[in-house]
């Protein structure tokens, strides 16, 4: 739907002109994929293979999706979006060595991504063989971001290769290795558990390149960076049995910053890679980099970090300005995809209409009934005349597909209430193919003779096909002092 709006304020007298080509609506989400059937796919990796091209905006529903994932480096700036982080649930068994299609490590993965751009939100990726490495999400790709999400596994559950990635308000479980690779790799307000099964390492760096030819992108030696999140243990996991890190190459580097440490972490803090001076990796940590700031128990009273290992490094509060995260990442902002718009506010039902006002930089929003997912609109209004009575919320979708937190409930309303489909509009708007209008007290539609062809008391929206290919003027009256809405319709068909 092609929408042209002129706005021309004339005292209590506003005439909007509106005009409309009517074709398939704008859709707020590319496709839908739902396990039970609901959506346009019931697979997320069937869905994704349809598409040769990039900038796809994918909602998954709630449900368990058994599938092994591959995003290719040909499709960039995939976006999926998950109902919610319990309910939306991608899971796989392999592991190093099960078959020929997994017999490495890299191979092992649950949901694997090449393609620059990505950003994912709300969904749990899990791996549950414990036979040998099994990784959950295999990150190869630059400017990535996840949001909300959960990456279950044991040995080697987060194998972050090559590129910048940014993971914020996310949970990682694992034992040995469980974030590991070469990435510039930024964890941020996260939750990172030990789990029970073993004592291991927290992360495994490697040569801490990043490799980019995007502006702000070139070679650069960062690491894994592990900020202002809370390092946890399952419950049975004995005290000073997991390291912060061990490096898995020469160059290797982790730094933990304003962390909260559980007992888990041995007072050492930091390992070697290996003991035997026949192993390769025996004289890694001589060039490693690894360090911390600010450091705290779980209570968050400051850590004793006397006995940490003597090439591990304190840093000091100057140092911590070249870890922001966007100069961490050479210029590149990941806020920009991962940053909600506010709730949408003043929700109420009119009659058989869900209504709210508009939330500006909104591309779309997503109505909850009873808590899960009912319907999405591209304007700020909703019919819900099959069901009026239900307990609804609305969420906000940015211009990346992020989700905002869920709106207070909507409130019946009896009263007339003058919402706003963006800053500078009224509530008049085109929707389900329907005209819809704010709420009145009488409405008048003429064509263009200027013969009155309807007229309706207290109605709230007119169906589009009771209107021929031609001009029409819609006049609302707002209220029984005259005020008034006229409105020129071109019909377009």
């Amino acid at each position: 739907m092609v929408l042209n709006i002129f706005i021309k304020y004339l005292g209590a007298l506003t005439t909007l002109f509106l005009v409309c080509r009517l074709h398939a609506q704008t859709r707020v989400f590319d496709k839908v994929i739902a396990k039970d059937g609901t959506g346009d796919y019931t697979s997320i990796s069937t869905a994704i293979s349809m598409y040769s091209n990039n900038r796809k905006v994918f909602f998954v529903k709630n449900g368990i999706y058994h599938e092994k994932i591959l995003i290719s480096a040909q499709k960039t700036n995939i976006r999926l979006i998950g109902e919610s982080v319990d309910g939306v649930i991608i899971t796989w068994d392999d592991y190093a060595g099960k078959s020929a299609e997994s017999s490495s490590t890299a191979e092992s993965y649950t949901f694997r991504v090449e393609g620059d751009g990505f950003y994912a939100e709300n969904i749990t990726f899990q791996n549950t063989a414990t036979e040998a490495q099994a990784v959950s999400v295999y990150t190869r790709a630059d400017t990535i971001a996840f949001k909300n999400c959960r990456f279950l596994g044991y040995q080697d559950t987060h194998y972050a290769d090559n590129g910048r990635q940014y993971f914020l308000n996310c949970e990682t479980r694992g034992d040995v290795d469980f974030i590991f690779g070469n990435a510039a790799v930024v964890y941020e307000y996260s939750t990172i558990v030990s789990r029970s099964r073993k004592s291991g390492y927290i992360t495994a760096p490697s040569e801490a390149v990043i490799t980019s030819a995007k502006p702000g992108g070139g070679t650069s030696y960062h690491g894994i960076l592990i900020k202002n999140s809370d390092l946890l243990a399952e419950s049975g996991l004995s005290a000073g049995s997991c390291y912060l890190a061990r490096p898995w190459g020469p160059y290797a580097a982790s730094v933990f910053m304003n962390c909260k440490m559980g007992e888990h972490i041995s007072p050492a803090g930091w390992s070697v890679w290996s003991a035997d001076p026949a192993n390769d990796g025996y004289n890694n940590h001589n060039t490693a980099f690894f360090a911390e700031y600010h450091s705290t128990d779980s209570l968050g009273n400051t850590l004793d970090t006397s006995q940490r290992v003597v090439w591990s490094r304190q840093l000091t509060e100057p140092d911590t300005a070249f870890y922001n995260t966007v100069n961490y990442f050479k210029g590149w902002d990941p806020t920009l995809k991962t940053t909600a718009l506010d709730a949408p506010n003043h929700v109420a039902i009119t009659g058989d209409s869900l209504r709210w006002n508009a939330i500006a930089g909104a591309r779309s929003y997503i109505i909850l009934r009873n808590d899960s997912v009912t319907g999405f609109s591209v304007v700020n209004a909703f019919n819900i005349s099959d069901k009026p009575h239900e307990i609804y919320r609305i969420k906000s979708v940015n211009a990346f597909g992020a989700l905002g937190e869920a709106s207070e409930v909507a409130i019946p309303v009896h009263t007339p209430v003058n919402y706003v489909t963006d800053p500078d509009s009224y509530a008049i708007y085109i929707s389900q193919g329907s005209l819809w209008l704010p709420d009145n007290d009488r409405v008048e539609i003429y064509d263009i003779t200027g013969n009155i062809i309807m007229t309706a008391y207290r109605q709230q929206h007119v169906s589009l096909s009771e209107f021929r290919p031609g001009i029409y003027i819609i006049k609302v009256i707002l209220n029984k002092h005259g005020n008034a809405i006229t409105q020129k319709l071109i019909n377009i068909p």
